[in-house]
This record gives structure tokens, sequence and C-alpha cells, in this order.
């Protein structure tokens, strides 16, 4: 009965989300149709039968949607950190192709870098359960070639640029100064760390960066820890939404969470001013 339950929340949630892409107004600025949506959705669909992928299609559509709802007019590059065998990044590199923006796919292809002592384990933090991470873990297959392969059946290799290394030692010299999304699935928080420090100060103000860990204390706890932020980045930790299990979309969780970019002077300069009125709620001055 459990598992019967599971199985509608997941497909209703997919149904909205399905209708949420299709039907709405994402992609409309670029001229993108109805129809060319559902193509798009078509071709993800079958990557998603074919391929192993660590993400869902949910999680990808909320991606996707993201991709087509960004003004046309906001200049930038969309960065995946962390492919595996290239689940998301099919989905993503389509949306691309769409919307005429570069993806970057950033990943070692040779698993994860050996994790740092204390980051060894990680407890889940919704469930009893734990992870042991451990070196050159989710390696993709058959490697750098095998994720070109992929995209080359499933997605537009045309819109990606292969970015092969570990994050400390490749973003930094990532070749471009504007970016609209960031979708991460690094594990480590140490590689989430990198993400942060090398992309961060090149996205976008207003844009978001999706990282897959929202059930990570060690990784959530990064995007609130103030002495760093002001230290690294010079800027106000920025928060995030989704932790524990993620966000929700219809019935179901998302197991994916996000940080968006703000900016906190104009805030202060220009924002509306509200006064909390205890039990009346608030009212803005």
């Amino acid at each position: 009965m459990r598992a019967w339950l599971d199985r509608l929340v997941r497909l209703q949630s997919t149904v909205l989300l399905v209708l949420k892409l299709i039907l709405l107004g994402c992609g409309r600025e670029y001229g993108i149709t109805r129809r060319a949506k559902i193509r798009l959705f078509a071709k993800m669909l079958r990557s998603n039968r074919n391929i192993v992928t660590l993400t869902t299609l949910q999680q990808q559509l909320v991606l996707v949607t993201e991709i087509l709802s960004l003004p046309e007019g906001l200049r930038g590059d969309v960065v995946e950190c962390g492919c595996y065998d290239a689940g998301s990044s099919v989905g993503l590199s389509l949306a691309c192709s769409l919307t005429g923006r570069r993806l970057f796919i950033c990943d070692s292809f040779e698993g994860l870098p050996e994790p740092e002592e204390e980051e060894v384990y990680e407890i889940h933090s919704d469930s009893p359960q734990f992870y042991v991470w451990e070196e050159n873990e989710f390696v993709s297959t058959d490697g750098l070639a095998g994720v070109q392969r992929t995209l080359e059946e499933f997605g537009d290799i045309e819109a990606c640029r292969f970015v092969k290394g570990y994050y400390a030692d490749t973003l930094k010299d990532l070749d471009t100064d504007s970016i609209v999304l960031i979708f991460e699935d690094a594990d480590l928080p140490s590689s989430v760390r990198d993400c942060i420090q090398h992309l961060w100060p090149k996205l976008q103000t207003g844009c978001k960066f999706y990282c897959h860990e929202p059930w990570s204390i060690k990784v959530v706890g990064l995007f609130y820890d103030t002495q760093w932020w002001l230290r690294r980045l010079h800027t106000t930790a920025p928060g995030f939404f989704g932790s524990g299990g993620g966000l929700d979309y219809g019935f179901a969780s998302s197991s994916m969470g996000f940080s968006k970019k703000f900016d906190a002077e104009a805030t202060r300069q220009s924002g509306t001013k509200v006064q909390h009125q205890g039990s009346r709620g608030f009212e803005a001055t």
C-alpha cells in the first residue's frame, strides 16, 4: 500500500511539473512554443528510460523550467557541477540550446576526490541513515567520452562545454564571466564550498544556485556561515531554501533546494520596509 501511494504521489508531482512547463508562459520570451516544449519533455523522458541517472525526472523538470523562465535579456551561462552519466545534463543542454545559452558541465569524470577527514561520514538529517563517502565514488561510465556520447544521442552537445578536473583546480578559471543558473551535485561539503567560492561571484543577482544535498547539515550550513562568506566573498551569507527534504512540488519533496543571490544593500536602500504588527501580521510601510 505504501509503495503504491508513493508511486501515485510521484506521478501526480510529475504531471504538475509537466503542465507547468508546457502550459504556463516559460519560454515565451524566446519564442519557444508549446509544441517545442512537448518535444523537449519527450526527449527528457526518453533519456531517463535509457540511461542511469542520479537525478529524478521531477528535479530535471524544475531545472529546465527555471532556465526557460529566465529573462531573455539576462546575459549568462548555465553551470552544472557533477554530472555522473549525464542524466541531468541532457535536459539542461536541451533547455540551453532553446534559449541560446552555454552549458558548462564540470566534473572530474573519475568520481569524488578524496574526502576530508571530517566529511567522510555524513548523517542524513531526516532519517536514521548515514553515508560513508569514498574517493572515486560516482565515476562516470566510460569517463568524459561516455558523457559526450550520451549527450550526442539524447541531448544537444553543441550547447555544452566540458570542464574536466576537481573543482578546486578548474572552477577558478572557468571561461565565463556571467552565470544565470548553477546546478550542483557535488556531494562533499568541501567540493560544494569550492563551487560556491568560484561560481557565486559570477552568478547574476536574482539567480539561483540549486543544490542536490538539502538533507546535508554540513552542506546547508555553508550557506549560513556568515564569517566564511564575509572572509572569502565579502558579502552576506545568502541562506538556503528547502533544507531538510528539499522544496516541495505537488505532494512530493524534490530532494533539492536552492540559494538565491540578492543585493542586501540595494534591498536596504530601495526595498519595502515591513513592521510586525503582532497577531495582525505584517504591514508594509
